[in-house]
């Protein structure tokens, strides 16, 4: 077993942070490890323009935000801005911007495997935490993280920040608590489900204060910085949106939307469940194995580092519907304790090869899908649309949300992620009616309409029923296109508007209620 002097010392000579000897080549060489890691298993990907529909739809926010329209106001989600900040900014600096999202997703992952070694070298020895983070970008394409979802971005500041805690913890450094919780307001920013973690890194940070003066009144003292840390970006979002007058745009999607949204059917929350529980078995097994061996050496490290795994657990269940990218941040911890199993030279390899077959297994398809390729076939289903848009708009019902980017079709409406107008667990968390909006829709006569079969979630048969009258009324078939490389592989059935359009009877009363 390792000491925790022992701990320090090997972490100080062997992994130095790079923030501190900037010159230590050992530092810039395990980065270059993990970034070639990061490659390897992000690269099949590369050039892919609808590998997910969530990184799809964040493009098309951030480079609409370019051009001057507002999240929540000309485009609708309940995202916090900063994700949609993240992308505006990437989106700027021109070029492919589906290529460059990839591209700033490996830099963001490759920087996160590193602190997450940092944490493991500060909990074991030699090689634990270079295999830890390198076992972290293994796992990300396993639940959907091999492209740019908002946890791949935030991830990174929530292990610096853990970073920061532990080496209180270890009373190697003093202070950082508003450093620590600025990191965290800045995750919040991106996903509010962060705040679980930083919770607890703030109970951590107020119990050492505590252990140190035994006043309430230093806890309390050093408690209310830290939380206006914490809550600075969120409040300046909000304070900006309202200055601009657009306070209740922003509340009502951020907030009430979330309150609105209805859970999915236990079936589907079970078949979630058990299917991340199964991509996570082998870390979680390895996890508390190494938390055991550190409650040998280091209880106080292994109290944080099990507190924290806890908290992350608590962001994971706070949003039932676990769909798999959900459970990303929990990688963090679940990986850089690990370090502590990973350490024994021997055991630590054989163990660390066993964690990476068993990521590799379950994302066999994902490392062998030709991203260029695909990008291929689908840029045949955009040169189809563009053929027949005639100067008209796009409306996708189902479907990759990547066409209003590459055709450059005008929008029929705010709400262009297909799942907030056809999907049965959205039909109350929405400022409109579902029904009436996709009504509204097809009255500005859409040029172009496409759709496929939604072989995941429960439709609302409302809207389908909707759609279903409006197409037969005053658009014909185009074509049905397979193999398009879209999401699920589903095969699109693109339409276009008949020339003598007309208005199409309406509902029965109680099919629209």
């Amino acid at each position: 077993m390792f000491s925790s002097t022992e701990t320090a010392g090997q972490e100080a000579n062997f992994f130095t942070p790079l923030a501190s000897q900037p010159r230590d080549w050992r530092a810039l060489r395990y980065m270059a490890i993990l970034l070639a890691v990061a490659v390897v298993t992000r690269g099949p990907l590369y050039g892919n323009p609808v590998s997910h529909v969530d990184d799809q739809f964040y493009l098309l926010v951030g480079r609409s935000m370019l051009h001057g329209e507002l999240p929540y106001v000309d485009l609708w989600d309940r995202k916090p801005i900063g994700l949609f900040l993240i992308y505006a900014a990437i989106a700027s600096l021109g070029g492919n911007a589906v290529i460059m999202v990839q591209l700033f997703a490996t830099i963001f992952a490759t920087a996160t495997a590193y602190f997450i070694a940092s944490i493991g070298n500060r909990l074991a020895a030699h090689p634990g935490g270079l295999l830890a983070g390198i076992v972290y970008l293994f796992m990300l394409p396993t639940l959907s993280g091999a492209g740019g979802q908002s946890p791949i971005f935030y991830n990174l500041p929530m292990a610096i920040a853990g970073l920061i805690t532990l080496r209180a913890v270890q009373g190697s450094s003093k202070g950082g608590a508003r450093a620590a919780m600025m990191l965290v307001g800045l995750a919040m920013a991106i996903k509010p489900v962060a705040m679980f973690e930083g919770i607890w890194f703030a109970l951590v940070f107020l119990t050492i204060e505590w252990c140190r003066t035994s006043s309430w009144r230093h806890v309390v003292l050093a408690a209310l910085p830290m939380m206006a840390m914490a809550l600075l970006p969120t409040a300046a979002a909000f304070a900006t949106y309202a200055a601009i007058g657009h306070l209740g745009e922003i509340w009502s999607a951020t907030v009430v939307s979330v309150v609105g949204k209805a859970p999915l059917p236990h079936r589907q929350i079970i078949v979630l469940l058990g299917f991340m529980l199964l991509i996570l078995a082998l870390p979680l097994a390895s996890a508390a194995t190494s938390l055991a061996l550190l409650a040998r050496s280091n209880r106080a490290a292994c109290w944080f580092m099990l507190g924290w795994i806890v908290a992350a657990g608590a962001g994971v269940a706070s949003v039932p519907n676990f769909f798999d990218h959900y459970a990303l941040p929990f990688l963090v911890p679940l990986c850089a304790v690990t370090a502590r199993l990973l350490s024994p030279r021997l055991i630590g390899l054989a163990w660390a090869g066993a964690l990476i077959l068993w990521a590799t297994t379950l994302t066999r398809n994902a490392l062998r899908y030709d991203g260029f390729a695909r990008a291929k076939k689908f840029e045949r289903v955009v040169a189809l649309v563009q053929r027949n848009l005639h100067g008209g708009c796009l409306y996708v019902y189902e479907g990759p949300v990547q066409l209003y980017n590459s055709t450059g079709a005008c929008r029929v409406t705010r709400f262009v992620f297909p799942d907030h107008l056809n999907s049965a667990i959205e039909a109350h968390a929405l400022p409109v009616d579902q029904v009436d909006e996709i009504e509204r829709i097809f009255a500005r006569r859409p040029a172009v309409v496409v759709d496929t079969p939604r072989i995941f979630l429960e439709e609302n048969a409302r809207s389908r029923t909707m759609l279903r009258r409006q197409l037969e009324c005053n658009y014909r078939r185009l074509g049905t296109v397979s193999d398009t490389g879209t999401f699920f592989y589903q095969p699109l059935t693109i339409w276009t508007m008949r020339d003598d359009w007309r208005p199409c009877p309406s509902l029965p009363l109680a099919i629209r209620t």
